[in-house]
């Protein structure tokens, strides 16, 4: 996840646009010539209107990737992955591993118990003794990849210039995924509207097509 939100050119170009168109809306005020934006301001967007009130500034940013760089306009692709990490709760995960923690340590001691068996037929100490084995086994596993993903969050974030200690992870991803669901319906919806334009178009030409036709029939009945 870590890779495709940080090294995906698409995704980061498509951000240094927004910054640029940022600034220039914001020229000669005290926000121009912002160096960054936070990552919730993505899903601000479509709160920035056009003067009728139709459009916004997604649909501007949609067209503009589509009609002068096409090469970026689809870096949702690049961010597959995002979707799933959202569902990830670091909470729960935690809350998972204290829970396993527990349960080991609760099994160690119930086995201080039964060191000696209490029978020929007593296996519980042997046998529990071998699962504990193999249950630390996967639960070092687990504490470790969890380690691990907690410096890619905190790594990811403070790439994005926000607060790690400030900033929840699921807020952080669900940021992003809002901002590209967005983004593509105003890219429908752009499509809409330049569907309806061509009809509108084609309407009008053959109204004038028309016209003239009657005109020349006209002419030539005098």
């Amino acid at each position: 996840v870590r890779e495709a939100v940080v090294s995906t050119q698409s995704t980061g170009k498509t951000f240094e646009l927004i910054l640029l168109i940022g600034n220039y809306m914001n020229s000669g005020s005290r926000n121009a010539s912002t160096y960054g934006f936070k990552l919730n301001f993505l899903t601000k967007l479509q709160n920035t209107k056009t003067q009728d009130n139709r459009t916004n500034m997604l649909h501007f940013l949609a067209d503009l990737l589509e009609t002068k760089h096409p090469q970026w306009v689809n870096f949702k692709d690049d961010l597959k992955s995002v979707s799933k990490a959202r569902r990830v709760c670091d909470d729960q995960l935690s809350k998972q591993l204290r829970g396993m923690k527990k349960s080991l340590g609760n099994l160690k001691r119930e086995l201080e118990f039964h060191k000696t068996p209490e029978s020929l037929d007593d296996q519980f100490g042997t046998r529990m003794s071998a699962f504990l084995e193999v249950a630390e086994d996967q639960y070092n596993k687990l504490e470790t990849a969890y380690q691990s993903m907690g410096k890619y969050v905190t790594d990811l974030i403070t790439y994005y210039g926000e607060d790690p200690k400030k900033t929840n992870i699921e807020d952080f991803f669900s940021d992003i995924i809002t901002f590209c669901n967005d983004f593509e319906a105003a890219r429908a919806e752009n499509a809409k509207i330049r569907d309806a334009k061509k009809r509108e178009e084609k309407q009008k030409e053959m109204k004038e097509m028309e016209k003239m036709k009657r005109e020349k029939e006209k002419e030539t009945s005098k």
